[in-house]
């Protein structure tokens, strides 16, 4: 049940506050490519410890974190396209 979503998790789905809190989390992933996802949150949740990793998505990098928490899992998603945008200019020069 996702019970709070970040902005940036929002504008990846393309979808509101409202339809998103308290739905199964699974349902509302149903139908998106998010295997990453899925793979990273098995492992996350059978070994009970932190992942982190970095996705482009339409042209947005997003790092995203799977953390256990006490309810399940905590899943957060920020917006780190401006700095793999420096990244890439600097390795540029």
């Amino acid at each position: 049940m996702i019970v709070a979503i970040n902005p940036a998790a929002l504008e990846d789905l393309e979808l509101t506050k409202s339809e998103v809190i308290d739905q199964p989390f699974l349902e509302m992933m149903a139908g998106k490519d998010l295997e990453p996802v899925f793979k990273h949150c098995v492992g996350v949740f059978s070994r009970e410890h932190r992942y982190r990793y970095e996705i482009e998505h339409n042209k947005i990098w997003r790092r995203v974190t799977v953390a256990r928490s006490k309810d399940g899992l905590a899943i957060t998603f920020a917006n780190v396209t401006h700095s793999k945008q420096q990244e890439t200019t600097l390795r540029a020069t």
